[in-house]
């Protein structure tokens, strides 16, 4: 090779130094660029006439070439509170699409896709998301009704301002918990529900009027107060919101009957000693319906007195009071249920004061939900309420009744119209455990009509429209895609890439997770491109000492002539 061999490596060092420099600077000119991928310089010999022996092999001359770092995400993500700035946590590329001019007033964009990392998308005039770059973000609408992507390949996102229509409700889902017994004092509004007998001194309601069955005015509610049968009290409401816009309350209707059973001592004069010596051997067993129990055993030589004293000792401990006439026992539990017990038959009435129509199954607390048919009663100066149905709930506070836990309303009207029938849903969970007010929360699946208030990207990935009457709708879902060989892709200005047979074709559904509300930095390190920048430099002034001694030996050369 010779002077002129060095002369001319000498010189594809300077020019392939001078081509890492030219990165170097690119990268650092761009350390502050969203989702900008730096390039890194890898150096290659060229080796020319090199064949034969190894002694005869030479060096060479050099070439650079660009080494791209597509896979290397910038770090760290930066928070920012746009709602639409987004980055991808992992592999992948946005879809977008560029402008290439206008026709009839509607943009024109170009017919290959683009791909990018860089997320700062914000909203156009016309409702389309772009880039500071101006590139068009795409996705792929997602159906209202479904919920499912509708379409197989993305397009340009553009969100209008279209109301989205009412849907009227058909069903109501109730969870939570009414008390085991109300709190009058708590209540907002008082009254009563007696379920078969007169009301008050009230003339005008004849005995035996089913006035649970009725409609409940402002008007009339003092005809609810509480009566010596049954009862019980409005405890709290609930609004729902448009279309249904009705008041709901709990009315507590009936409480659970409690019972118990007598096993032995058939009846019996409780004040003749032979009847209870004749007991001799036998014993009598008390069972109240939660498992409370006592058990007394007769014997052949006490009195009938010291039996009833006994027996009174044997309840007191087990937590019962029983008074004894001649053929019944009053037995009264701690907590203050009462039963009468009729020795004659071994069996035991209800509980003192609930009324003999109990509810089915038997044992059973009942509630009644009304709601206001009058959407505003205080304009109107009445509270009209009507009854939706009864609900059971057994001693475990279980809901009992409806058994499916669902219930229909037939033609709920309110302010006259008739918003047909209603099904209220339990199934959340509607218990009675003892508590203090009700706690019970309701939800609709209908809705008013709305305009959009926001527009946000969730971390899902979706496109989530916030509207004015509270709901919310996916409408795209954005497209994020991954190459085989992604540091193939062709690079283009404003941060995007084009594919290549290099690259291969996009491959959909394999990426990162979208983050919302953050943008990818640089992935470029100032401290590395500067420790570059110093190698390069000092490997291009080496580069320049080699012409400059290779200059003086031609000189020398050139001399022996003379």
């Amino acid at each position: 090779m010779g002077v002129f061999g060095a002369l001319n490596a000498a010189v594809s060092g300077l020019t392939a130094q001078s081509f890492a420099l030219e990165n170097i600077s690119g990268n650092i000119a761009n350390s502050s660029t969203y989702g900008f991928k730096r390039l890194d310089t890898s150096f290659s010999d060229f080796v020319g006439g090199s064949s034969g022996s190894a002694t005869s092999q030479r060096s060479g001359t050099v070439t650079a070439q660009s080494r791209t770092t597509n896979h290397i995400s910038g770090d760290p993500l930066q928070f920012n509170d746009e709602d639409t700035y987004i980055s991808i946590d992992g592999p992948g590329y946005f879809v977008v699409a560029e402008k290439v001019g206008d026709r009839d007033g509607q943009p024109v964009f170009g017919g290959n896709n683009l791909y990018t990392r860089r997320g700062d998308f914000e909203f156009d005039s016309a409702g389309r998301l772009v880039n500071k770059a101006g590139y068009y973000l795409q996705g792929r609408p997602i159906d209202p009704e479904t919920g499912n992507i509708s379409a197989g390949v993305p397009g340009i996102i553009q969100v209008d301002n279209t109301l989205i229509p009412a849907v009227a409700t058909t069903r109501v889902s109730l969870t939570g918990n009414l008390p085991k017994a109300p709190d009058v004092s708590q209540s907002p509004l008082t009254f009563f529900e007696p379920l078969n007998a007169a009301v008050g001194d009230n003339p005008n309601i004849a005995a035996g009027t089913a006035l649970g069955q009725q409609s409940i005015t402002q008007a009339n509610r003092d005809q609810f107060l509480e009566s010596s049968v049954g009862g019980g009290v409005i405890t709290g409401y609930t609004t729902i919101g448009e279309p249904v816009n009705a008041q709901f309350r709990w009315v507590k209707t009936q409480d659970a009957v409690e019972g118990a059973t007598l096993t032995g001592a058939p009846g019996i004069d409780w004040t003749d000693d032979a009847a209870v010596r004749a007991l001799n051997g036998q014993s009598l067993t008390v069972t109240a319906d939660n498992g409370d129990n006592f058990t007394f055993p007769f014997n052949n030589t006490d009195t009938a007195a010291k039996h009833v004293t006994d027996l009174q000792a044997a309840a007191t401990a087990a937590g019962f009071t029983v008074t004894i006439t001649a053929g019944s026992f009053e037995i009264t539990r701690n907590d203050g249920v009462n039963f009468t017990v009729d020795a004659s038959n071994g069996a035991v009435a209800s509980a003192t004061g609930i009324p003999d129509n109990t509810p089915s199954p038997p044992f059973a607390d009942t509630w009644a939900l009304y709601y206001n048919t009058n959407s505003d009663p205080q304009a109107a100066g009445d509270e009209i309420w009507a009854k939706a149905g009864d609900f059971q709930f057994d001693s475990n506070g279980n809901l009992a009744y409806p058994a499916d836990a669902l219930h229909t309303v037939t033609d709920l009207t309110v302010d006259g119209t008739n918003l047909g029938n209603i099904t209220l849903d339990f199934s959340t969970g509607l218990t009675q455990f003892d508590t203090d007010g009700v706690d019970t929360r309701f939800s609709q699946n209908g809705f008013p009509a709305g305009e959009v208030v926001n527009t946000a990207i969730s971390d899902s990935g979706r496109l989530v429209a916030t509207y004015s009457n509270g709901r919310q709708r996916d409408l795209y879902e954005i497209t994020v895609v991954t190459f085989q060989g992604e540091n193939s892709l062709s690079r283009g200005d404003g941060g995007v890439f084009e594919e290549t047979s290099e690259s291969g074709p996009p491959i959909f559904g394999n990426g990162g997770s979208i983050l919302g509300q953050t943008l990818e930095g640089s992935n470029v390190e100032i401290a590395d491109e500067f420790s570059k920048l110093i190698v390069t430099q000092q490997a291009y002034s080496a580069n320049t000492r080699i012409i400059t001694t290779a200059d003086e030996l031609l000189q020398e050369t050139i001399n022996i002539v003379r």
